[in-house]
């Protein structure tokens, strides 16, 4: 009976810190809060967008389309793909994982069970 007391008391002192934690963060949440609303911020009007491809790209891969497809097209987004690693960066990468290996049969020196008698014991 003992044990369950000391449990239960370990238990009721664990959910009274949490819920004091939980009092503490509401608390400081009120106090945070402003009364007044925040005025609007302003807006700008939208402009084109900053692109990180340079414009003699862009104007390259719209020359590109012009050509190869026949009509009028609109190019909605152009983006750079992701960065790969290169080649030799994964294959070192690879060699190194792959280089810690568990050597299977290493055994630790002496004898591999007690009832085994070690050189000692043999000529004795």
């Amino acid at each position: 009976m003992t044990d369950f007391a000391f449990i239960l008391t370990g238990f009721g002192i664990v959910i009274a810190v949490l819920s004091f934690l939980w009092l503490a963060c509401a608390l400081v949440g009120r106090l945070h809060r402003d009364a007044r609303p925040h005025p609007p911020a302003e807006t700008e009007t939208p402009g084109p967008a900053q692109s990180p491809i340079p414009g003699a790209h862009l104007a390259a891969i719209s020359a590109a389309i012009a050509v190869l497809l026949p009509g009028r097209h609109r190019i909605v987004r152009v983006y750079a793909p992701g960065h790969r690693t290169m080649a030799w960066i994964e294959e070192g990468r690879f060699e190194m994982s792959t280089s810690h290996r568990v050597r299977w049969g290493w055994t630790a020196p002496g004898p591999s069970s007690p009832s085994q008698p070690t050189a000692k014991q043999e000529h004795s």
